[in-house]
Formats: C-alpha cells, structure tokens, sequence
C-alpha cells in the first residue's frame, strides 16, 4: 500500500474477480453490492488509464503507461468482463486496446514514451 493511491487497473479487475467469485458462492448481499460498485466505477473511470494509443498501468503521478505484457493483459480481463457481465462496454474496450497494441505507430510512441519515463525515473533518483 502507498499513502498516496495507485490505482492498478489489471489490480482492480483481478479484485472485481474475486468479489464476484464470493458474492455469487456466498450469496452475499454485501459482496453483490460491492461487486456492483467495481464494475460501475470501471465503466466510468476507464478512460484515466486510455491515453487514446495505449493503456497505463496505473494512475500514480507518473501516470506509467503498460508494459506490451500488461496491454495484453487488460484486453484479455476486458474480454473476460465482457462475458461475465454480458456488457457491451468491456467488448468494446477490449477491441480498442487490442487495435492500440497492433498499430505500429503506437507501439513507436509507447517505446518513446517508455524511454522517456525510464530516463526520467533514473534522473530523479540521483
């Protein structure tokens, strides 16, 4: 945990896993509610972690964009939400950062930007 919040989008969604898993072995209206809270808060909140040519990784300060690992991580959780919960929003998204990831541009920009950010974490600590 960090004083100030991180916010993990593929941490987020491995979480809305697990309270669904307990919300629907337990029955537990609690857990459906919180449950119901995640995915509202993900349908509404998706677009802090799209940068409109790839995804971040989470929303610390340094706003750190996905590893290729994770960018492809967040389309398969997508893909999995979108079954789950039968919801458009996920299929979509998944699809979108799926076309992010296979443009070359935006894997030239990602590298940049991923030098950049590395650049810029290494001078900071000195």
């Amino acid at each position: 945990a960090t004083s100030a919040a991180v916010h993990v989008l593929n941490g987020h969604i491995f979480a809305l896993f697990g309270v669904h898993d307990y919300a629907t072995f337990f029955n537990d209206p609690a857990a459906i509610h919180l449950e119901r809270q995640g995915v509202e808060t993900l349908v509404e909140n998706w677009k802090n972690w799209d940068t409109g040519y790839w995804c971040r990784y989470d929303l610390f300060a340094r706003k750190r964009l996905a590893s290729g690992m994770y960018q492809e991580l967040h389309i398969r959780q997508m893909r999995a939400l979108a079954e789950l919960y039968d919801a458009d929003e996920f299929s979509y998204l998944a699809d979108r950062w799926e076309g992010m990831l296979k443009n070359p541009i935006n894997r030239v920009r990602w590298f940049f930007h991923k030098v950049f950010e590395k650049l810029t974490i290494r001078n900071q600590a000195f």
